[in-house]
């Protein structure tokens, strides 16, 4: 089969309102702004999000790009804020460009998905990574209180106001679209770190508060990437690449960025901790909770589980320091609007910023009702997997258990986390084999390794 089968319908409008660069608080504490509850009969437009984030678009989009997936240069750009909230399954897209094209024929395609993979394995087996970043953009934050300089050059990246005119083209492009090329984000990091010398973990923070697809792993992975943290071999972007990928007249010199760097000082990378997986038991009435970083958790649930009911828990305030853009907030908030949808209908509406989407009141669901258990996807390291943890220790308190359900891609890719990006390759094809992937019958000697 060629394609995937969708319902009818179009891809709708847009989710959010305007991003904004969100830097006009600047660095301070203080409680972060509430969003406004949106559904889908009422999101705004926007134009950060022109496709609503329901399941029916991410399979009319995959259908679109399933033609141009083959070579060298696959781009899943329009796909990744679906891959990232699992609105579309990796497993998914891999099957129908396979079915399509045929695995030798996807190179470039096969590149992109083993890397994604890659680095949420990394990150999921060396979760201090992530707590480490996020403490040193809290660290980055508070000296930005006290040196004006650093802030005025912080603030002038955000804007898009540096003088380097590619950078700030990159910069609106990120903040108007809540989307950025891979290689430009490569280029993006390389000038932030190296050329205008701001903390990485800043930038790193500035990508999650706009990115549609604003992931934990692959996020801080790239930027480490880029700083030399991950391998003591940083990336500096050269104005040769520049001009290559951008149109003409971009107005770069050779002065305008750095010739030479170092990598970031920083501690090695932990090694990897083991991951247990875990089942859902058949012990009676059955909670079920839904977060973004998996928006369609039917596939998961065994056939004879009892489940009561079902809620959702927000993360999405948390997925940056700083505030997320609009955009970033309200494609998550439809994006739960929809899985309410598909899983069936609920007594109460879809409010997952609303108290009721916290972890202390999803406890007080989980009491109220009287369930025997609480399952729910697995959650990659980040925001999401630390409110499941808070409610989970809240649970154990009553002897109520929560399970996390992980998808068979996971299982298998996971448990490559202690690979090097080249090892994680040479073994893909296998991951995806016992992971049920068909048609993924790929020698080692492929070139896109």
């Amino acid at each position: 089969m060629s394609s995937v089968e969708t319902t009818s319908g179009g891809t709708g409008g847009g989710v959010g309102g305007g991003a904004g660069n969100g830097s006009g608080n600047g660095s301070g504490g203080g409680e972060k702004p509430t969003a406004s509850v949106v559904t889908l009969d009422n999101h705004p437009a926007s134009l950060a999000a022109r496709r609503m984030p329901t399941r029916e678009t991410a399979l009319n989009i995959l259908n679109a790009f399933l033609p141009d997936a083959a070579g060298e240069h696959a781009d899943i750009a329009a796909l990744a804020p679906y891959l990232r909230h699992r609105l579309l399954s990796e497993a998914e897209l891999l099957e129908a460009a396979l079915a399509r094209h045929g695995a030798a024929n996807l190179p470039g395609l096969m590149r992109l998905m083993s890397r994604r993979l890659h680095a949420r394995a990394w990150i999921q087996a060396r979760p201090s990574v992530w707590y480490g970043y996020r403490q040193g953009v809290a660290t980055a934050a508070d000296k930005m209180q006290r040196d004006e300089g650093l802030h005025q050059a912080w603030q002038d990246a955000c804007d898009g106001q540096t003088g380097i005119e590619p950078f700030n083209a990159w910069a609106r492009e990120l903040v108007d679209t809540g989307t950025l090329a891979h290689r430009k984000r490569r280029w993006f990091a390389s000038v932030w770190i190296f050329t205008l010398r701001l903390p990485w973990e800043l930038g790193a923070d500035f990508f999650m508060r706009h990115l549609l697809d604003g992931d934990p792993s692959l996020n801080t992975v790239l930027w480490r990437e880029v700083a030399g943290l991950q391998d003591g071999h940083p990336y500096l972007v050269t104005v040769e690449e520049i001009a290559e990928g951008s149109p003409p007249g971009h107005g770069l010199c050779h002065s305008a960025l750095t010739r030479a760097a170092r990598a970031i000082g920083g501690e090695a990378p932990p090694l990897p901790a083991p991951i247990n997986w875990e089942r859902a038991d058949r012990i009676g009435a059955t909670g079920l909770v839904v977060h973004e970083d998996d928006l369609s958790p039917e596939k998961l649930l065994p056939h004879d589980l009892d489940i009561a009911e079902i809620r959702f828990l927000s993360s999405t305030e948390e997925r940056a320091v700083m505030p997320p853009a609009s955009a970033v907030l309200g494609f998550a908030q439809v994006g739960m609007a929809d899985a309410r949808r598909r899983l069936g209908p609920s007594e109460k509406p879809v409010r997952p910023l609303a108290p009721w989407g916290t972890v202390e009141a999803t406890l007080e669901w989980v009491l109220d009702r009287g369930l025997r258990q609480v399952v729910t996807a697995h959650a990659q390291v980040g925001p999401a997997a630390e409110k499941l943890a808070d409610l989970e220790a809240r649970l154990r308190i009553h002897r109520i258990p929560l399970r996390r359900l992980p998808r068979r891609i996971d299982v298998e890719t996971f448990a490559q986390g202690h690979a090097s990006l080249l090892q994680f390759r040479r073994a893909f094809p296998e991951m995806l084999n016992r992971a049920g992937v068909r048609g993924t019958g790929i020698p080692r000697t492929e070139g896109w390794q």
